[in-house]
Protein backbone atom coordinates (compact mmCIF):
# COMPACT_ATOMS: atom_id res chain seq x y z
CA UNK A 1 0.00 0.00 0.00
CA UNK A 2 2.78 2.30 0.81
CA UNK A 3 4.60 1.57 -2.84
CA UNK A 4 0.95 2.13 -4.18
CA UNK A 5 0.61 5.52 -2.45
CA UNK A 6 4.22 6.63 -3.42
CA UNK A 7 3.19 6.12 -6.93
CA UNK A 8 -0.36 7.42 -7.08
CA UNK A 9 1.45 10.26 -5.45
CA UNK A 10 4.45 11.15 -7.79
CA UNK A 11 1.98 10.53 -10.77
CA UNK A 12 -0.11 13.79 -9.54
CA UNK A 13 2.53 15.71 -8.47
CA UNK A 14 3.73 15.62 -12.20
CA UNK A 15 1.79 14.24 -15.19
CA UNK A 16 4.29 15.04 -18.03
CA UNK A 17 6.96 13.27 -16.33
CA UNK A 18 8.92 10.39 -17.84
CA UNK A 19 7.45 7.11 -16.66
CA UNK A 20 11.18 6.29 -15.40
CA UNK A 21 11.84 9.04 -13.03
CA UNK A 22 7.74 8.20 -11.28
CA UNK A 23 9.17 7.08 -7.87
CA UNK A 24 7.55 3.24 -7.08
CA UNK A 25 8.82 2.71 -3.66
CA UNK A 26 7.24 4.14 -0.89
CA UNK A 27 9.88 4.68 2.42
CA UNK A 28 8.71 1.29 3.94
CA UNK A 29 10.58 -0.44 1.21
CA UNK A 30 13.56 1.58 0.82
CA UNK A 31 14.37 1.12 4.67
CA UNK A 32 13.66 -2.47 4.36
CA UNK A 33 15.81 -2.86 1.08
CA UNK A 34 18.66 -0.86 2.89
CA UNK A 35 18.42 -2.92 6.57
CA UNK A 36 18.23 -6.32 4.15
CA UNK A 37 19.99 -6.26 0.66
CA UNK A 38 21.70 -3.26 0.54
CA UNK A 39 25.63 -2.53 1.74
CA UNK A 40 25.75 0.94 2.80
CA UNK A 41 27.99 0.93 5.15
CA UNK A 42 31.69 1.47 4.67
CA UNK A 43 33.71 -1.22 6.74
CA UNK A 44 37.34 -1.27 7.30
CA UNK A 45 39.71 -3.78 5.39
CA UNK A 46 39.34 -6.43 7.41
CA UNK A 47 42.68 -8.09 5.86
CA UNK A 48 44.73 -5.78 6.93
CA UNK A 49 45.89 -4.49 3.66
CA UNK A 50 46.37 -7.73 2.26
CA UNK A 51 45.57 -8.82 -1.19
CA UNK A 52 42.86 -11.08 -2.23
CA UNK A 53 45.37 -13.77 -3.53
CA UNK A 54 47.32 -12.79 -0.62
CA UNK A 55 44.87 -14.25 1.74
CA UNK A 56 44.25 -17.12 -0.46
CA UNK A 57 48.17 -18.20 -0.51
CA UNK A 58 48.12 -17.88 3.44
CA UNK A 59 45.13 -20.54 3.55
CA UNK A 60 46.69 -22.45 1.04
CA UNK A 61 49.80 -22.81 3.50
CA UNK A 62 48.38 -22.97 6.56
CA UNK A 63 45.08 -25.63 5.72
CA UNK A 64 45.98 -26.80 2.41
CA UNK A 65 43.83 -29.72 2.74
CA UNK A 66 41.02 -27.58 3.52
CA UNK A 67 37.86 -26.86 1.04
CA UNK A 68 38.70 -23.72 -1.00
CA UNK A 69 35.65 -24.24 -3.53
CA UNK A 70 32.64 -26.21 -3.50
CA UNK A 71 30.30 -26.47 -6.52
CA UNK A 72 26.65 -26.84 -6.42
CA UNK A 73 27.75 -30.08 -8.48
CA UNK A 74 29.33 -31.59 -6.06
CA UNK A 75 32.70 -30.33 -7.48
CA UNK A 76 35.26 -29.65 -4.63
CA UNK A 77 38.79 -28.49 -4.89
CA UNK A 78 41.38 -27.69 -1.66
CA UNK A 79 43.98 -24.76 -0.92
CA UNK A 80 46.59 -26.84 -2.61
CA UNK A 81 44.82 -27.58 -5.17
CA UNK A 82 43.48 -24.19 -6.30
CA UNK A 83 46.92 -22.75 -5.81
CA UNK A 84 48.03 -25.21 -8.03
CA UNK A 85 45.76 -24.64 -10.81
CA UNK A 86 46.02 -20.85 -10.59
CA UNK A 87 49.64 -21.06 -10.50
CA UNK A 88 49.72 -23.25 -13.33
CA UNK A 89 47.52 -20.79 -15.69
CA UNK A 90 49.81 -18.05 -14.48
CA UNK A 91 52.22 -20.05 -15.98
CA UNK A 92 50.45 -20.14 -19.08
CA UNK A 93 49.56 -16.48 -19.06
CA UNK A 94 53.57 -15.66 -19.14
CA UNK A 95 54.35 -18.01 -21.77
CA UNK A 96 51.36 -16.37 -24.03
CA UNK A 97 52.78 -12.85 -22.91
CA UNK A 98 51.11 -11.67 -19.89
CA UNK A 99 52.42 -8.80 -18.75
CA UNK A 100 51.74 -6.65 -14.94
CA UNK A 101 49.10 -4.06 -15.29
CA UNK A 102 47.76 -6.54 -18.88
CA UNK A 103 44.28 -7.02 -19.06
CA UNK A 104 43.01 -10.48 -19.47
CA UNK A 105 39.23 -11.21 -20.45
CA UNK A 106 37.55 -14.27 -18.61
CA UNK A 107 35.10 -16.40 -20.01
CA UNK A 108 34.13 -18.56 -17.55
CA UNK A 109 31.05 -20.16 -15.82
CA UNK A 110 31.07 -19.27 -11.89
CA UNK A 111 33.04 -22.33 -10.00
CA UNK A 112 36.68 -23.97 -9.70
CA UNK A 113 37.99 -22.51 -13.46
CA UNK A 114 36.26 -18.89 -12.91
CA UNK A 115 38.14 -18.55 -9.50
CA UNK A 116 41.55 -20.71 -11.26
CA UNK A 117 41.48 -18.31 -14.20
CA UNK A 118 40.87 -15.10 -11.62
CA UNK A 119 43.48 -16.03 -8.96
CA UNK A 120 46.02 -17.12 -12.12
CA UNK A 121 45.71 -13.75 -13.92
CA UNK A 122 46.25 -11.84 -10.62
CA UNK A 123 49.56 -13.76 -10.00
CA UNK A 124 50.97 -12.27 -13.51
CA UNK A 125 50.24 -8.91 -11.87
CA UNK A 126 47.65 -8.21 -14.41
CA UNK A 127 44.06 -7.89 -14.03
CA UNK A 128 40.86 -9.02 -15.34
CA UNK A 129 37.82 -8.96 -16.98
CA UNK A 130 34.72 -11.14 -15.86
CA UNK A 131 32.67 -11.52 -19.02
CA UNK A 132 29.03 -13.00 -17.99
CA UNK A 133 28.54 -15.43 -20.71
CA UNK A 134 24.79 -14.49 -20.26
CA UNK A 135 25.56 -11.27 -21.59
CA UNK A 136 24.57 -9.80 -25.35
CA UNK A 137 27.31 -11.53 -27.46
CA UNK A 138 28.06 -8.03 -29.14
CA UNK A 139 28.84 -6.80 -25.98
CA UNK A 140 30.80 -8.79 -24.79
CA UNK A 141 32.98 -8.69 -27.71
CA UNK A 142 32.76 -4.60 -27.55
CA UNK A 143 33.65 -5.13 -24.05
CA UNK A 144 37.01 -7.43 -25.18
CA UNK A 145 37.89 -4.72 -27.60
CA UNK A 146 36.87 -1.60 -25.12
CA UNK A 147 39.07 -3.32 -22.02
CA UNK A 148 42.23 -4.06 -24.70
CA UNK A 149 42.00 -7.26 -23.54
CA UNK A 150 45.39 -9.05 -25.13
CA UNK A 151 44.55 -11.82 -23.39
CA UNK A 152 41.23 -14.58 -23.01
CA UNK A 153 41.16 -17.10 -20.50
CA UNK A 154 38.24 -19.61 -21.41
CA UNK A 155 36.39 -22.24 -19.14
CA UNK A 156 35.32 -25.61 -20.22
CA UNK A 157 32.41 -25.32 -22.65
CA UNK A 158 32.79 -21.86 -23.91
CA UNK A 159 34.73 -22.82 -26.58
CA UNK A 160 31.99 -21.56 -29.03
CA UNK A 161 31.19 -18.51 -27.64
CA UNK A 162 35.05 -17.57 -27.39
CA UNK A 163 35.39 -18.16 -31.09
CA UNK A 164 32.20 -16.29 -31.90
CA UNK A 165 33.32 -13.20 -29.85
CA UNK A 166 36.72 -13.50 -31.13
CA UNK A 167 35.29 -13.25 -34.57
CA UNK A 168 33.87 -9.81 -34.09
CA UNK A 169 37.15 -8.54 -33.04
CA UNK A 170 39.73 -6.58 -35.35
CA UNK A 171 42.51 -7.24 -32.85
CA UNK A 172 41.87 -10.79 -31.48
CA UNK A 173 43.20 -11.23 -27.85
CA UNK A 174 45.36 -14.75 -27.40
CA UNK A 175 42.97 -17.66 -26.05
CA UNK A 176 44.29 -20.10 -22.76
CA UNK A 177 41.88 -22.78 -22.00
CA UNK A 178 41.81 -22.77 -18.16
CA UNK A 179 41.13 -26.60 -18.13
CA UNK A 180 44.32 -27.30 -20.25
CA UNK A 181 46.38 -25.10 -18.50
CA UNK A 182 45.09 -26.25 -15.28
CA UNK A 183 45.94 -29.81 -16.37
CA UNK A 184 49.33 -29.04 -17.56
CA UNK A 185 50.52 -28.67 -13.65
CA UNK A 186 53.43 -25.88 -14.44
CA UNK A 187 53.91 -23.34 -12.07
CA UNK A 188 55.37 -19.45 -12.13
Amino acid sequence: LDNFNTFLTSCIKDHRQPIDEINMCGPLEIDFLKNNYWNTEAKENQWHGQSVLDVVSSMARQHPQAAAIKTSDCCSVSYRQLIERAESVASELLDAGAKPGDRIGLLALPGVEAVTGMLGALMTGSCYEALDTDFAHDRLSFMLTDSGAKLLLVGPGQDALAAELLSKIVVAPKVVRIDDAAAAGRTV
